[in-house]
């Protein structure tokens, strides 16, 4: 089965300096920390923190509380919640603590954008009855996730759709997350409508590979945004561009309450056993514009 993947360019990156591409898509090796793991401060939980976070220690979950923090080249074995405003973390590698339910995650509408940029999430290395990883990277407010690599989670990477510049999530590769059963609901990108304004989002050059749960079930969805049912939630205009979306009950969910939403350039993966298609657009009206979609045999998915 050929599955197109010609606009990916899986090439090992050089060193950590070298940046991916503007038109490439994400991949093993491309994205997260690639650097020297000797240049990265570890942090464990209960150890002492920098001066100027403001940060304190709530049950092993580092808790960062100013604004407008910059967090660069740092290892936590431990998860961390910003509750300040625009956090920005970058060259980072975060292993959060069995039993965890964020690992970044920035808490509270309304406090700008959480930025996560170069950095690698792995979730709970113990996969338990309880024991698993809600998410990896997170936002009750706007999202930048760029060149970030996020396995062993339950669900990928959560944002929040937003009025003013778009949450975006951009060059990710998302894979390997672990959930127990299908009642997890997994998925590898979950975005939600702003509550009170329209917004907007963007998802590019973005890879989401193949999970399947302990028990063998799919994943819901590689990726998914807009409330599951119609509602009179603001609306939300999405963008998705040039990502391989591999797998999931549906690859790649549309869901109800968007407007002019682009999706150009994409390709969905084969529909394994248990799943039900590859996509699913639930308000074809919300699309604007669909261009270049393919399956995986490389055919033109027409527009719903």
């Amino acid at each position: 089965m050929f599955v197109n993947v010609t606009r990916a360019h899986f090439v090992p990156a050089a060193s950590a300096q070298e940046q991916l591409a503007a038109g490439e898509r994400a991949g093993a090796g491309l994205v997260g920390y690639i650097g020297d793991p000797g240049d990265l401060t570890v942090v464990n939980v209960n150890d002492s923190v920098p001066g100027g976070w403001s940060a304190t220690w709530d049950t092993g979950v580092l808790v960062v509380d100013a604004n407008s923090v910059e967090i660069d080249h740092y290892r936590f074995n431990c998860s961390v919640v910003f509750t300040g405003s625009n956090p920005t973390m970058t060259n980072c590698k975060v292993i959060p603590s069995a039993g965890d339910i964020f690992a970044v995650t920035l808490a509270g509408e309304g406090n700008g954008y959480l930025t996560v940029q170069d950095t690698t999430v792995i979730g709970n290395p113990n996969l338990g009855t309880l024991d698993y990883q809600v998410n990896g990277i997170s936002s009750d407010s706007g999202l930048i996730a760029i060149r970030c690599d996020v396995s062993n989670t339950g669900d990928g990477i959560h944002f929040v759709a937003q009025p003013s510049t778009p949450s975006k999530i951009s060059q990710c590769y998302i894979h390997d997350q672990s959930f127990i059963d299908e009642e997890q609901h997994c998925d590898g990108i979950q975005g939600f409508n702003h509550p009170s304004s329209a917004g907007s989002y963007i998802i590019e050059h973005t890879y989401v590979a193949r999970s399947v749960s302990t028990l063998g079930t799919p994943m819901n969805s590689a990726s998914t945004a807009g409330p599951p049912s119609n509602n009179t939630e603001p609306l939300a205009t999405g963008t998705y561009n040039n990502n391989y979306f591999e797998s999931g009950l549906y690859h790649l969910r549309i869901n109800f309450r968007h407007q002019n939403t682009v999706v150009t350039n994409n390709d969905l993966g084969p529909v394994y056993s248990g799943e039900f298609a590859n996509l699913a657009v639930e308000d074809p009206s919300g699309i604007a514009t669909w261009t270049n979609n393919r399956d995986s045999d490389g055919n033109l998915i027409p527009q719903p």
